[in-house]
């Protein structure tokens, strides 16, 4: 039997999103790889490895939750979100859902958008990215109620919260990375296409999170009268996206 997947091809550079911060943290540390291109290859039933499989599903879970406290972290310190959850948050109160589900449907817009992009080559072994946004979404939701219990009335405190939820998010994404398996639809959707398009991936990755965060801040004006959620926090995990 065989089965198609996309492996990610590995080089030397961190850009784009939640990668930025995980370069200036982590670049002294190891040697911190990011993914460029985006290739088909064939898994055939000889080559399939379930212990390998098992232990990059458990690493990318354990990711997927570092990465999700980060978010949270970010959104609690209320000095701005970081790219990926700064819609989710500025949109669930209007839409009355949690911003976990708010995020998951974030996260299958983006998988959406792949289908559309790809038609025909879209590998089918892509859709678990779903259940990795319902993961995602889920964890999103759990972690913003433990922090609940944390108080966030002083600055300083904020500021932690704030400082944390980059750290805390790039060592998240550094071990999704890592596991050199299915990636989350907010980085797999630029993949595919820097890949479709031939453009550079971390350019597209940093648009990407430009766009996001003027969507949220258009919205928050018009829903709220002010920026919600769009901050210091916010602008500077976009500087460093840029570094």
């Amino acid at each position: 039997m065989t089965f198609m997947c996309y492996n990610q091809n590995i080089t030397t550079r961190c850009e784009a999103d939640a990668f930025a911060p995980c370069c200036l943290f982590y670049a002294r540390m190891v040697d911190i790889q990011t993914i460029k291109n985006l290739k088909v290859i064939k898994i055939t039933k000889g080559s399939f490895n379930l212990k390998v499989i098992s232990r990059k599903s458990v690493l990318m879970l354990v990711g997927i939750f570092i990465s999700s406290l980060g978010v949270c972290l970010s959104l609690k310190s209320k000095l701005g979100a970081t790219p990926i959850g700064v819609c989710p948050a500025v949109f669930s109160q209007p839409l009355k859902i949690s911003t976990g589900k708010a995020m998951g449907l974030l996260l299958a817009i983006f998988l959406l958008i792949q289908i559309v992009l790809l038609k025909n080559e879209f590998a089918p072994i892509q859709l678990f990215q779903l259940l990795l946004t319902g993961i995602y979404g889920f964890s999103v939701d759990i972690v913003t109620k433990i922090l609940s219990l944390f108080p966030d009335e002083l600055l300083w405190q904020r500021f932690t919260y704030c400082t944390m939820g980059i750290v805390i998010l790039a060592f998240g994404v550094f071990i999704m990375l890592k596991t050199d398996f299915i990636m989350l639809p907010q980085d797999a959707v630029v993949n595919v296409i820097c890949k479709k398009y031939n453009w550079e991936y971390g350019k597209i990755k940093i648009i990407s999170d430009s766009i996001l965060t003027v969507i949220a801040a258009v919205g928050s004006l018009i829903l709220y009268n002010k920026l919600v959620h769009v901050g210091i926090g916010t602008i500077y995990q976009r500087y460093l996206s840029e570094k």
